[in-house]
């Protein structure tokens, strides 16, 4: 723990007392809005690299540098004050997806460096901007087994992990970093907490219907194609549709040789150089609307999820929530039904109490 901040965070310290300090906002979504391909994320430096980087977005602070400061200097332009380092999977344990583990102490400086230019770039003696190295999560867990016949498995250990966190830690801070950010946290639930999942998740630059449900196989249920339950969205666009254009999607098209299913599209307004669509799917999820119209030159500015089989948004306000029992789901969805509604905590027995009101002696509360 550090008991003295550094002298040129004690600003930030007194503005934290005083007011709300603006945060940046989300980077995987403007890096999606450039459609970069493999080659984008390899460069020349990793032309020859063994494994596949798409997607890989903490490399482009290495390969593509002035793209990461541009993103950055549009939330600062926007009136940013903390700008987060594009590292949210720059360990080791991450980066062995790439076969990028040798690169993770330069990945984090760069993504450090890259966001103190731009914030010099902005700051002021009246307005300073800080950088906040981010330490994301990893895609393991210490607290719990992979391996369902064998509980007591753990592919990390906690020392692996500190290892990790203070490789990436000191990077940042070499690069320029004011402060670390611990971005998510992941853990296993107690028992008898209810876990919350997201059926058919809406990513952060999305908006509309969202279903949630604590039960694991309605979840898997219902994000099969086999199901048919048809996900409609209403998708504003940045340009000028017209039918020809949107003909690949109802037919089926291919991106970077993955294969789309057919959508339905119906082109419903254009307003300026926007235009409305509404796009029905089966399969998939709503990210790839994005890739798709994208691979027919339509850039997707606005999202919104109207239904999800029979569940509609129609006129529920911001924040509403309905209830479906977990019970008629299944039913409905020819589950079996022998499990109970799950929202609700499992009880304890109360213990048993004899004519004096008194616990009976012996035993433990709640023994029959």
């Amino acid at each position: 723990m550090i008991s003295k901040l550094p002298a040129h965070l004690a600003p930030l310290q007194a503005q934290l007392a005083q007011r709300v300090v603006i945060l940046d906002g989300a980077y995987g979504t403007l890096l999606q809005g450039e459609n970069l391909v493999e080659e984008d994320y390899r460069a020349s430096l990793l032309a020859n690299h063994e494994s596949p980087l798409r997607g890989n977005y903490d490399i482009l602070s290495v390969t593509q540098p002035q793209l990461i400061q541009r993103c950055h200097e549009s939330y600062l332009a926007a009136g940013a004050e903390i700008i987060k380092t594009n590292s949210f999977t720059a360990t080791t344990i991450a980066q062995a997806d790439y076969a990028l583990e040798s690169m993770v102490t330069e990945m984090n400086q760069a993504a450090a460096r890259i966001a103190r230019a731009a914030c010099d770039n902005y700051a002021t003696p009246q307005q300073p901007r800080y950088v906040a190295g981010v330490l994301g999560p990893t895609n393991r867990t210490a607290s719990l087994s992979p391996d369902v016949n064998d509980p007591g498995f753990r592919n990390v250990t906690f020392v692996e992990l500190v290892e990790n966190y203070t490789m990436a830690a000191s990077a940042l801070l070499d690069g320029g970093a004011d402060l670390i950010l611990i971005e998510t946290v992941f853990d296993t639930l107690p028992e008898e907490l209810p876990r919350v999942m997201s059926i058919g998740r809406l990513d952060i630059n999305s908006e509309g219907l969202l279903l949630l449900t604590n039960d694991g196989d309605i979840k898997r249920k219902l994000e099969l194609p086999s199901t048919g339950w048809l996900r409609r969205y209403r998708v504003r666009v940045n340009g000028m549709p017209t039918e020809p254009m949107l003909a690949p999607l109802r037919k089926g098209i291919t991106v970077d040789g993955e294969r789309f299913q057919p959508m339905e599209v119906t082109l419903d307004r254009q307003q300026g150089s926007n235009a409305w669509l509404t796009i029905g799917l089966r399969e998939g999820k709503n990210r790839e609307i994005r890739r798709a119209l994208g691979e027919v030159a339509l850039s997707v500015n606005r999202l919104i999820r109207v239904s999800y089989g029979p569940f509609r948004l129609d006129d529920m306000k911001p924040s509403d929530g309905e209830e479906v029992r977990a019970r008629i789901m299944r039913e409905q969805l020819g589950l079996e039904s022998s499990k109970p509604d799950a929202l609700k905590p499992k009880r304890r027995p109360a213990p048993r109490r004899d004519r004096t009101g008194q616990p009976p002696k012996g035993g433990k509360p709640g023994y029959k």
